[in-house]
């Protein structure tokens, strides 16, 4: 599959890479911390999530059985286009024609992140975003609800950049 993936373990979100599923579970690589028997949920895609406990952990990799127990693989729908949003928040700062605005990162996909701004945008809009010492330059801005703001990242997000954003 090779998709990234929310993992929530305690109320806090983290990146992965879901590498692969089975009728009971899936196998994923990332930087957590994890031990074998620990509770945690996951999803990806526009899925809702998966209560698992992780099976086994070796190096960057882990594989979770889902709580569930076996189930169909119909069920999942693991080639979904649009990229899981890993919701966040974390102070940010976004640069517009040199200008800084703070703000608040409210969540981060592969493609790219939602911001919480003051100031109204247009779509097209270029901006580069700072968390901590993390920077996505170049992004787009895709569209507008409000105080929400959706940008493009130039290049798909990796899973590190992910992390980093989110580790913050």
């Amino acid at each position: 599959m090779f998709q990234p993936a929310c993992i929530e373990i305690e109320s806090q979100n983290y990146a992965a890479l879901i590498r692969d599923c089975s009728e009971l579970g899936a196998g994923f690589e990332g930087d957590l911390h994890l031990k074998e028997g620990q509770p945690l949920r996951y999803r990806w895609g526009n899925e809702s999530f998966y209560d698992a406990v992780v099976t086994w952990v070796k190096g960057h990799r882990f594989g979770v059985e889902d709580l569930r127990g076996k189930y169909e693989n119909s069920e999942r729908k693991p080639f979904n286009y649009r990229s899981v949003r890993i919701p966040t928040s974390r102070a940010a700062e976004v640069y517009i024609r040199g200008i800084r605005e703070s703000g608040e990162l409210l969540n981060v996909s592969q493609r790219g992140f939602c911001v919480l701004l003051q100031d109204a945008l247009e779509p097209g809009t270029l901006a580069t975003l700072k968390v901590g010492p993390n920077e996505i330059e170049a992004a787009t801005l895709k569209w507008a609800d409000g105080d929400r703001f959706g940008f493009i990242a130039p290049n798909p997000l990796r899973i590190e950049q992910m992390s980093a954003l989110l580790a913050v």
